[in-house]
C-alpha cells in the first residue's frame, strides 16, 4: 500500500515525510508516526490474517462470513480493545501471495461448542470462548489465479 506520506526512523525519532521527501513532522514512537501517516494518507485500519487455502477459497466465494480463531495471546492482542475497518486474508507467503480485503464487522467470543459445515463438506469445530470474527462484503481480491 503506497501513499503520499511515509515514515522512517531518524536516530531516536520517527520522522514523517511527504512524497517529495520533505520532513513534515517527528514522533517519539513508531506507532505515533504510523498513525499520523495513516491519517494523512486517508488509510483505514486493517487486521491482517493468514489462512489455509481451503478457508481462503471459501472466504473468496463469499460463503464463509466468519473467521474462527482459537484463543492465544497473539490473537487477543490483535482484537481486544482494537478497532478495524477491514480484514485482509492472505494465503501463503511471498510478494505474489493471494489476498482478499473484506469489511470487518467486529468479533465476539463463542458462547458454546458447535460445528460449522460448508458446501465443500469442510467443517470447523468451534469451541466456547473461541474468537469469532464477523466478515462483511468482499472489497478487493489480489493475485488470485483464474480471476
Amino acid at each position: 500500500m503506497k501513499g503520499k506520506y511515509y515514515y522512517l526512523p531518524r536516530f531516536t525519532w520517527w520522522n514523517v515525510y511527504n512524497e517529495s521527501g520533505t520532513k513534515i513532522s517527528e514522533f517519539r514512537t513508531k506507532e505515533e508516526a504510523r498513525k499520523e501517516v495513516y491519517r494523512l494518507n486517508g488509510w483505514k485500519k486493517t487486521l491482517i490474517l493468514t489462512v489455509h487455502k481451503k478457508w481462503f477459497e471459501l472466504i473468496c466465494s463469499g460463503e464463509k462470513k466468519e473467521e474462527y480463531r482459537k484463543y492465544s495471546k497473539w490473537i487477543e492482542s490483535r482484537l481486544v480493545g482494537k478497532k478495524y475497518d477491514y480484514v485482509r486474508f492472505i494465503n501463503g507467503y511471498g510478494l505474489d501471495k493471494p489476498s482478499v480485503l473484506v469489511e470487518y464487522k467486529g468479533y465476539h467470543l463463542a458462547e458454546r461448542n458447535y460445528t460449522v459445515t460448508y458446501s465443500t463438506s469442510d467443517s470447523i469445530e468451534v469451541e466456547a470462548l473461541d474468537y469469532v470474527i464477523k466478515l462483511g462484503n468482499i472489497l478487493t481480491r489480489q493475485n488470485i489465479p483464474n480471476e
